[in-house]
């Protein structure tokens, strides 16, 4: 069990660097308060049970989910794929991988939501 959750903690630390890094070279706007949308966010994380270690780091995982949609377009059944195998293999369960992205299309870039299903 502990392998498992410091798997999954260096999973979401590995998506929060690539976003970050992502965010610094868009000159998106960096953590301010925490938005109603961003909470719901959170609270879906929260009771999907995946660990994180902060708000702000959920927040930046769920913009990244929508990035990742939005840049895969062309392909998105294989770019849904594509990141529920990324999450499953860093230690989430199938489960969880497709109801985070669900989660993070629905509440950051619902105009996705035809992409990953509901």
């Amino acid at each position: 069990m502990l392998a498992r959750l410091f798997t999954k903690r260096v999973l979401v630390a590995v998506i929060v660097a690539f976003a970050f890094g992502a965010a610094m070279a868009t000159g998106a706007p960096s953590a301010g308060a925490i938005t109603d949308e961003d909470q719901h966010f959170i609270d879906f994380v929260e009771q999907l049970d995946i660990p994180t270690n902060s708000p702000e780091e959920t927040i930046q995982v769920g913009r990244e989910i929508c990035n990742n949609v939005a840049a895969g377009q062309v392909e998105p059944a294989r770019t849904v794929r594509g990141m529920v195998s990324t999450l499953t293999g860093k230690g989430l369960e199938k489960g969880q991988a497709v109801e985070l992205i669900r989660a993070a299309v629905g509440t950051y870039c619902p105009q996705y939501t035809a992409i990953v299903g509901r």
